[in-house]
Protein backbone atom coordinates (compact mmCIF):
# COMPACT_ATOMS: atom_id res chain seq x y z
CA UNK A 1 0.00 0.00 0.00
CA UNK A 2 1.01 3.32 -1.18
CA UNK A 3 0.24 4.72 2.39
CA UNK A 4 2.09 1.87 4.57
CA UNK A 5 4.35 3.37 7.19
CA UNK A 6 8.15 2.89 6.69
CA UNK A 7 10.29 2.70 9.75
CA UNK A 8 13.68 4.71 9.97
CA UNK A 9 17.12 3.08 9.10
CA UNK A 10 20.31 3.99 10.82
CA UNK A 11 21.82 5.19 7.90
CA UNK A 12 18.92 7.75 8.07
CA UNK A 13 19.04 8.55 11.73
CA UNK A 14 22.96 9.78 10.90
CA UNK A 15 22.02 11.10 7.99
CA UNK A 16 20.14 13.59 10.19
CA UNK A 17 22.35 13.52 12.91
CA UNK A 18 25.18 14.95 10.84
CA UNK A 19 23.04 17.06 8.91
CA UNK A 20 23.98 19.43 12.39
CA UNK A 21 27.59 18.45 12.42
CA UNK A 22 28.54 21.14 14.82
CA UNK A 23 26.28 21.15 16.56
CA UNK A 24 27.38 17.70 17.27
CA UNK A 25 30.93 18.46 17.91
CA UNK A 26 30.55 21.57 20.00
CA UNK A 27 27.73 20.07 22.71
CA UNK A 28 30.36 16.65 22.52
CA UNK A 29 32.92 18.46 23.25
CA UNK A 30 31.34 20.67 26.11
CA UNK A 31 29.83 17.00 27.96
CA UNK A 32 33.33 15.43 27.76
CA UNK A 33 35.06 18.72 29.20
CA UNK A 34 32.23 19.47 31.93
CA UNK A 35 32.61 15.58 33.17
CA UNK A 36 36.22 15.20 33.01
CA UNK A 37 35.82 18.08 35.57
CA UNK A 38 33.25 17.01 37.58
CA UNK A 39 35.79 13.40 37.78
CA UNK A 40 38.60 15.10 38.45
CA UNK A 41 37.38 17.81 41.03
CA UNK A 42 34.34 16.15 42.90
CA UNK A 43 34.53 12.15 41.90
CA UNK A 44 38.30 11.76 42.04
CA UNK A 45 38.86 13.90 44.77
CA UNK A 46 35.74 11.95 46.89
CA UNK A 47 37.42 8.42 46.11
CA UNK A 48 40.91 8.32 45.14
CA UNK A 49 43.90 8.16 47.76
CA UNK A 50 47.18 8.73 48.43
CA UNK A 51 49.80 5.60 49.46
CA UNK A 52 53.39 4.96 50.18
CA UNK A 53 55.36 2.46 51.14
CA UNK A 54 58.71 2.75 53.54
CA UNK A 55 60.82 0.53 55.96
CA UNK A 56 61.91 2.19 59.13
CA UNK A 57 64.55 1.21 62.19
CA UNK A 58 66.20 2.48 64.73
CA UNK A 59 67.72 0.84 67.89
CA UNK A 60 64.82 -1.48 69.82
CA UNK A 61 62.40 -1.64 66.87
CA UNK A 62 62.81 -5.11 66.81
CA UNK A 63 61.94 -5.61 70.29
CA UNK A 64 58.96 -3.29 69.94
CA UNK A 65 60.54 -0.47 72.11
CA UNK A 66 61.99 2.97 71.45
CA UNK A 67 65.03 3.98 72.99
CA UNK A 68 63.97 4.60 76.40
CA UNK A 69 62.37 1.38 76.66
CA UNK A 70 58.73 2.93 76.05
CA UNK A 71 56.74 0.50 73.86
CA UNK A 72 56.65 1.02 69.69
CA UNK A 73 53.34 0.73 68.20
CA UNK A 74 52.99 1.54 64.31
CA UNK A 75 49.36 2.20 64.32
CA UNK A 76 50.21 5.20 66.53
CA UNK A 77 51.09 7.48 63.73
CA UNK A 78 48.03 7.69 62.59
CA UNK A 79 46.58 8.29 65.68
CA UNK A 80 44.81 12.03 66.23
CA UNK A 81 46.59 13.15 68.58
CA UNK A 82 49.91 12.26 66.69
CA UNK A 83 48.51 13.84 63.50
CA UNK A 84 47.68 17.00 65.49
CA UNK A 85 51.31 17.43 66.74
CA UNK A 86 52.44 16.70 63.17
CA UNK A 87 50.46 19.28 61.71
CA UNK A 88 50.73 21.92 64.24
CA UNK A 89 53.29 25.22 63.62
CA UNK A 90 53.92 23.42 60.16
CA UNK A 91 53.09 26.03 57.87
CA UNK A 92 52.93 23.55 54.68
CA UNK A 93 50.34 21.62 56.29
CA UNK A 94 47.83 24.09 57.33
CA UNK A 95 44.25 23.62 56.36
CA UNK A 96 44.29 19.60 57.01
CA UNK A 97 41.44 18.48 58.72
CA UNK A 98 43.20 15.36 60.78
CA UNK A 99 39.67 15.12 62.61
CA UNK A 100 37.80 14.97 60.15
CA UNK A 101 40.27 12.50 58.55
CA UNK A 102 40.41 9.95 61.81
CA UNK A 103 36.89 10.26 62.39
CA UNK A 104 35.74 8.61 58.62
CA UNK A 105 39.01 6.09 58.30
CA UNK A 106 40.07 8.39 55.63
CA UNK A 107 43.93 7.41 56.90
CA UNK A 108 45.58 4.03 57.42
CA UNK A 109 48.50 2.47 58.01
CA UNK A 110 49.69 -1.56 57.66
CA UNK A 111 52.31 -3.46 58.75
CA UNK A 112 53.99 -6.48 56.44
CA UNK A 113 56.72 -8.55 58.21
CA UNK A 114 58.45 -10.68 56.29
CA UNK A 115 61.68 -12.88 57.54
CA UNK A 116 64.38 -15.18 56.19
CA UNK A 117 67.41 -17.66 57.32
CA UNK A 118 70.48 -15.25 56.24
CA UNK A 119 73.91 -16.83 57.24
CA UNK A 120 73.78 -14.26 60.53
CA UNK A 121 70.60 -16.19 61.77
CA UNK A 122 67.10 -15.00 61.29
CA UNK A 123 66.20 -11.41 59.84
CA UNK A 124 63.14 -10.06 59.81
CA UNK A 125 62.24 -7.50 57.56
CA UNK A 126 59.37 -5.02 58.33
CA UNK A 127 57.85 -2.69 55.76
CA UNK A 128 54.56 -0.29 56.23
CA UNK A 129 51.93 1.20 53.87
CA UNK A 130 50.19 4.59 54.30
CA UNK A 131 47.52 5.46 52.92
CA UNK A 132 45.38 8.64 53.04
CA UNK A 133 42.26 10.14 50.99
CA UNK A 134 42.94 12.67 47.82
CA UNK A 135 40.68 15.17 49.22
CA UNK A 136 41.99 16.47 52.50
CA UNK A 137 44.77 18.02 50.44
CA UNK A 138 44.98 21.12 47.98
CA UNK A 139 48.24 20.01 46.48
CA UNK A 140 50.21 16.65 45.57
CA UNK A 141 53.23 18.52 47.20
CA UNK A 142 51.40 19.06 50.04
CA UNK A 143 50.53 15.41 50.38
CA UNK A 144 53.46 14.07 49.78
CA UNK A 145 55.11 16.22 52.75
CA UNK A 146 51.76 15.43 54.67
CA UNK A 147 52.88 11.46 54.21
CA UNK A 148 56.70 11.95 54.94
CA UNK A 149 56.17 13.59 58.06
CA UNK A 150 53.31 10.97 59.19
CA UNK A 151 56.17 7.52 57.99
CA UNK A 152 58.68 9.81 59.54
CA UNK A 153 57.14 10.05 62.91
CA UNK A 154 58.73 6.90 64.79
CA UNK A 155 61.88 7.49 63.14
CA UNK A 156 61.64 11.09 64.08
CA UNK A 157 60.28 10.12 68.15
CA UNK A 158 63.46 8.09 68.34
CA UNK A 159 66.07 10.71 67.84
CA UNK A 160 63.81 13.09 69.97
CA UNK A 161 64.27 10.44 72.88
CA UNK A 162 67.29 10.51 72.48
CA UNK A 163 68.48 14.09 72.56
CA UNK A 164 66.45 14.83 75.24
CA UNK A 165 67.94 11.87 77.27
CA UNK A 166 69.55 13.67 80.37
CA UNK A 167 71.68 10.56 81.28
CA UNK A 168 73.02 12.32 84.38
CA UNK A 169 70.57 11.09 86.93
CA UNK A 170 72.57 9.20 89.23
CA UNK A 171 75.10 12.32 88.94
CA UNK A 172 71.54 14.32 90.15
CA UNK A 173 71.31 11.56 93.57
CA UNK A 174 74.92 12.47 93.98
CA UNK A 175 73.66 16.08 94.56
CA UNK A 176 70.90 15.59 96.81
CA UNK A 177 72.52 12.71 98.62
CA UNK A 178 72.94 13.38 102.56
CA UNK A 179 75.41 10.77 103.29
CA UNK A 180 79.02 9.85 101.76
CA UNK A 181 78.36 6.41 101.25
CA UNK A 182 75.58 7.39 99.26
CA UNK A 183 77.93 9.84 97.42
CA UNK A 184 80.09 7.18 96.31
CA UNK A 185 77.73 4.76 95.44
CA UNK A 186 76.25 7.46 92.96
CA UNK A 187 79.38 7.90 91.54
CA UNK A 188 79.71 4.17 91.07
CA UNK A 189 76.08 3.84 89.79
CA UNK A 190 76.47 7.24 87.03
CA UNK A 191 79.81 5.13 85.81
CA UNK A 192 78.34 1.81 85.51
CA UNK A 193 75.40 3.56 83.47
CA UNK A 194 77.61 4.78 81.02
CA UNK A 195 79.30 1.54 81.04
CA UNK A 196 76.61 -0.27 80.02
CA UNK A 197 75.05 1.98 77.29
CA UNK A 198 78.24 2.29 75.57
CA UNK A 199 78.29 -1.94 75.73
CA UNK A 200 74.47 -1.72 74.06
CA UNK A 201 75.95 0.11 71.61
CA UNK A 202 79.07 -1.59 70.86
CA UNK A 203 77.02 -4.87 70.64
CA UNK A 204 74.80 -3.56 68.15
CA UNK A 205 76.91 -2.67 65.41
CA UNK A 206 78.01 -5.27 63.23
CA UNK A 207 81.25 -3.25 63.27
CA UNK A 208 83.31 -0.74 65.43
CA UNK A 209 81.25 2.76 64.68
CA UNK A 210 83.32 5.62 64.88
CA UNK A 211 82.03 9.36 65.31
CA UNK A 212 84.64 12.71 66.51
CA UNK A 213 87.55 10.19 65.28
CA UNK A 214 87.07 7.51 68.06
CA UNK A 215 85.48 4.43 68.71
CA UNK A 216 82.64 3.22 71.26
CA UNK A 217 85.39 1.24 72.94
CA UNK A 218 87.79 4.18 73.00
CA UNK A 219 84.77 6.44 74.62
CA UNK A 220 84.12 3.48 77.33
CA UNK A 221 87.76 3.01 77.84
CA UNK A 222 87.33 6.87 79.54
CA UNK A 223 84.24 6.14 80.96
CA UNK A 224 86.34 3.34 83.14
CA UNK A 225 89.01 5.02 83.70
CA UNK A 226 87.14 8.39 84.81
CA UNK A 227 86.05 6.73 87.63
CA UNK A 228 87.38 2.99 87.95
CA UNK A 229 86.29 0.51 90.75
CA UNK A 230 89.85 1.48 92.37
CA UNK A 231 88.55 4.90 92.50
CA UNK A 232 85.16 3.38 94.08
CA UNK A 233 87.33 1.36 96.84
CA UNK A 234 90.29 3.98 97.80
CA UNK A 235 86.79 6.70 98.32
CA UNK A 236 85.40 3.97 100.87
CA UNK A 237 88.66 2.92 102.07
CA UNK A 238 89.16 6.49 103.30
CA UNK A 239 86.11 7.37 104.45
CA UNK A 240 85.83 4.26 106.57
CA UNK A 241 89.39 4.80 108.03
CA UNK A 242 88.78 8.55 108.45
CA UNK A 243 85.29 8.52 110.45
CA UNK A 244 83.73 10.72 107.79
CA UNK A 245 80.59 11.89 107.96
CA UNK A 246 78.64 15.01 105.47
CA UNK A 247 76.13 15.72 108.10
CA UNK A 248 78.14 15.70 111.22
CA UNK A 249 75.48 18.32 113.03
CA UNK A 250 72.83 15.38 112.56
CA UNK A 251 74.85 12.54 113.31
CA UNK A 252 76.04 14.15 116.58
CA UNK A 253 72.42 14.88 117.50
CA UNK A 254 71.31 11.14 116.96
CA UNK A 255 74.90 8.99 117.78
CA UNK A 256 74.05 8.64 121.83
CA UNK A 257 70.74 7.52 120.56
CA UNK A 258 72.34 4.86 118.60
CA UNK A 259 74.88 3.68 120.92
CA UNK A 260 72.48 2.91 123.46
CA UNK A 261 70.60 0.99 121.00
CA UNK A 262 73.34 -0.86 119.97
CA UNK A 263 74.05 -1.38 123.44
CA UNK A 264 70.46 -2.75 124.03
CA UNK A 265 71.06 -5.33 121.53
CA UNK A 266 74.08 -6.01 122.76
CA UNK A 267 72.35 -6.92 126.64
CA UNK A 268 69.55 -9.01 124.88
CA UNK A 269 72.48 -10.89 123.15
CA UNK A 270 74.40 -11.38 125.96
CA UNK A 271 71.31 -12.78 127.78
CA UNK A 272 70.51 -15.23 125.40
CA UNK A 273 74.58 -16.21 125.18
CA UNK A 274 74.41 -16.74 129.33
CA UNK A 275 71.25 -18.73 129.14
CA UNK A 276 72.38 -20.87 126.00
CA UNK A 277 75.71 -21.84 127.46
CA UNK A 278 74.17 -22.61 130.77
CA UNK A 279 71.75 -24.88 128.97
CA UNK A 280 74.39 -26.55 127.19
CA UNK A 281 76.18 -26.79 130.65
CA UNK A 282 73.56 -28.94 131.98
CA UNK A 283 73.25 -31.16 128.92
CA UNK A 284 76.95 -31.81 128.85
CA UNK A 285 76.87 -35.11 131.12
CA UNK A 286 73.96 -36.67 129.15
CA UNK A 287 75.63 -36.76 126.34
CA UNK A 288 73.84 -34.95 124.56
CA UNK A 289 74.61 -33.60 120.91
CA UNK A 290 75.43 -29.95 121.66
CA UNK A 291 76.88 -29.00 118.17
CA UNK A 292 73.47 -26.57 117.57
CA UNK A 293 74.06 -24.62 121.28
CA UNK A 294 77.51 -24.17 120.26
CA UNK A 295 76.54 -22.85 116.87
CA UNK A 296 73.99 -20.59 118.05
CA UNK A 297 76.45 -19.07 121.09
CA UNK A 298 78.96 -18.58 118.14
CA UNK A 299 76.91 -16.33 115.95
CA UNK A 300 75.28 -14.23 119.00
CA UNK A 301 78.96 -14.04 120.32
CA UNK A 302 79.74 -12.96 116.40
CA UNK A 303 77.07 -10.27 116.40
CA UNK A 304 78.30 -8.64 119.37
CA UNK A 305 81.74 -7.78 118.51
CA UNK A 306 80.53 -6.23 115.11
CA UNK A 307 77.89 -4.61 117.65
CA UNK A 308 80.88 -3.59 119.67
CA UNK A 309 82.70 -2.27 116.49
CA UNK A 310 79.97 -0.18 115.31
CA UNK A 311 79.50 1.56 118.37
CA UNK A 312 83.13 1.91 118.38
CA UNK A 313 82.69 3.50 115.13
CA UNK A 314 79.90 6.12 116.41
CA UNK A 315 82.08 7.29 118.74
CA UNK A 316 85.48 7.43 116.60
CA UNK A 317 83.31 9.55 114.44
CA UNK A 318 81.88 11.86 117.32
CA UNK A 319 85.52 12.45 118.30
CA UNK A 320 86.43 13.39 114.79
CA UNK A 321 83.43 15.95 115.07
CA UNK A 322 84.50 17.14 117.97
CA UNK A 323 88.34 17.40 116.38
CA UNK A 324 90.33 20.64 114.89
CA UNK A 325 90.63 18.71 111.47
CA UNK A 326 86.86 18.18 110.80
CA UNK A 327 86.42 20.98 108.57
CA UNK A 328 90.00 20.35 106.64
CA UNK A 329 89.22 17.01 106.50
CA UNK A 330 85.59 17.17 105.18
CA UNK A 331 86.66 19.76 103.24
CA UNK A 332 89.01 17.98 101.02
CA UNK A 333 87.31 15.27 101.01
CA UNK A 334 84.33 16.60 99.31
CA UNK A 335 86.86 18.38 97.08
CA UNK A 336 87.71 14.63 95.98
CA UNK A 337 84.35 13.48 95.77
CA UNK A 338 83.37 16.86 93.43
CA UNK A 339 86.27 16.32 91.27
CA UNK A 340 84.88 12.84 90.45
CA UNK A 341 81.98 14.21 90.01
CA UNK A 342 83.01 16.19 87.65
CA UNK A 343 84.86 14.63 85.47
CA UNK A 344 82.24 11.85 85.15
CA UNK A 345 80.12 14.86 84.36
CA UNK A 346 82.10 15.86 80.90
CA UNK A 347 82.11 11.75 79.90
CA UNK A 348 78.44 12.06 80.24
CA UNK A 349 78.14 14.47 78.15
CA UNK A 350 80.66 13.46 75.97
CA UNK A 351 78.15 10.21 75.45
CA UNK A 352 75.32 12.22 74.86
CA UNK A 353 76.84 13.70 71.94
CA UNK A 354 78.21 10.59 70.81
CA UNK A 355 74.76 8.59 71.33
CA UNK A 356 72.95 11.11 69.27
CA UNK A 357 75.24 10.43 66.59
CA UNK A 358 75.19 7.07 67.06
CA UNK A 359 71.39 6.71 66.97
CA UNK A 360 71.20 9.69 63.50
CA UNK A 361 73.18 6.68 62.23
CA UNK A 362 70.81 3.93 63.41
CA UNK A 363 67.41 5.36 62.66
CA UNK A 364 66.71 5.39 59.18
CA UNK A 365 63.58 5.75 57.01
CA UNK A 366 63.62 4.37 53.07
CA UNK A 367 60.72 4.88 50.51
CA UNK A 368 59.78 2.40 48.01
CA UNK A 369 59.84 5.04 45.39
CA UNK A 370 60.08 8.88 45.72
CA UNK A 371 57.14 9.61 43.77
CA UNK A 372 53.42 10.04 44.96
CA UNK A 373 50.49 9.48 42.63
CA UNK A 374 47.27 9.32 43.44
CA UNK A 375 45.32 6.28 43.24
CA UNK A 376 41.71 4.44 42.92
CA UNK A 377 39.23 7.17 40.84
CA UNK A 378 38.53 7.48 37.30
CA UNK A 379 41.23 7.72 34.74
CA UNK A 380 40.68 10.84 32.89
CA UNK A 381 41.00 9.15 29.66
CA UNK A 382 38.57 6.77 29.96
CA UNK A 383 36.19 10.06 31.91
CA UNK A 384 36.86 11.81 28.33
CA UNK A 385 35.69 8.94 26.83
CA UNK A 386 32.25 8.53 28.76
CA UNK A 387 31.69 12.06 28.42
CA UNK A 388 31.94 12.28 24.88
CA UNK A 389 29.62 9.40 24.56
CA UNK A 390 27.29 10.70 27.07
CA UNK A 391 27.28 14.05 24.72
CA UNK A 392 26.88 12.56 21.49
CA UNK A 393 24.13 10.91 22.47
CA UNK A 394 22.52 13.65 23.97
CA UNK A 395 22.76 15.90 21.26
CA UNK A 396 21.62 12.90 18.95
CA UNK A 397 18.38 12.72 20.58
CA UNK A 398 17.96 16.48 20.65
CA UNK A 399 18.47 16.60 16.57
CA UNK A 400 16.79 13.73 16.58
CA UNK A 401 13.79 14.96 18.42
CA UNK A 402 13.53 18.08 16.63
CA UNK A 403 14.81 17.03 13.02
CA UNK A 404 13.28 13.66 12.40
CA UNK A 405 10.05 14.56 12.08
CA UNK A 406 10.38 17.37 9.11
CA UNK A 407 12.87 14.39 7.60
CA UNK A 408 10.27 11.71 7.67
CA UNK A 409 7.45 14.21 6.08
CA UNK A 410 9.94 15.11 3.16
CA UNK A 411 11.43 11.89 2.92
CA UNK A 412 7.28 10.15 2.59
CA UNK A 413 6.59 13.09 0.27
CA UNK A 414 9.17 12.58 -2.07
CA UNK A 415 8.73 8.63 -2.26
CA UNK A 416 4.83 9.55 -2.64
CA UNK A 417 5.76 11.83 -5.72
CA UNK A 418 8.24 9.19 -6.75
CA UNK A 419 4.97 6.90 -6.71
CA UNK A 420 2.93 8.94 -8.43
CA UNK A 421 4.89 9.30 -11.42
CA UNK A 422 5.45 6.09 -12.13
CA UNK A 423 1.96 5.13 -11.70
CA UNK A 424 1.53 7.89 -14.50
CA UNK A 425 4.39 6.59 -16.60
CA UNK A 426 2.54 3.51 -16.25
CA UNK A 427 -1.02 4.64 -17.25
CA UNK A 428 0.69 6.56 -20.38
CA UNK A 429 2.35 3.21 -21.37
CA UNK A 430 -1.00 1.29 -21.52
Amino acid sequence: MDNEERGVSIAEIFKVIFKRVWWVIGVTAACLLIFVLIVQLWYNRQNQTYSVSYTIDFPGIDEGNYPDGTPFRYSAAVSLAVLNDIVDGNEQLSGIDVEDMVNSDSISISQNVESYESSSGTVVERSYTLTVGVKYFNSTDQAAAFLRAVSSYPVNRAREIVGNTAANGYLSIFDSASTFEAKIQALADQRDYLLGMYDEMISAMSGEYTTGGRTLTDYRAQVAETFSENDETYLNSVLTSGNYVLDYEQYSQTADAQIKALQQQIDDNQKRIDSLTALRNSLTDNGATLDAYDTLIAQLTDENTQLVQQQDKIEAVVEWINGESRDTDIADFTAQLNSYRDALNNVTSTFRTVSESYYDAMCDISYASNVITAQGGLNIVLAALIGAVLGFIVVSIVICIIDMPKYIRQRDAAIAAAQAEENKEDEENQ
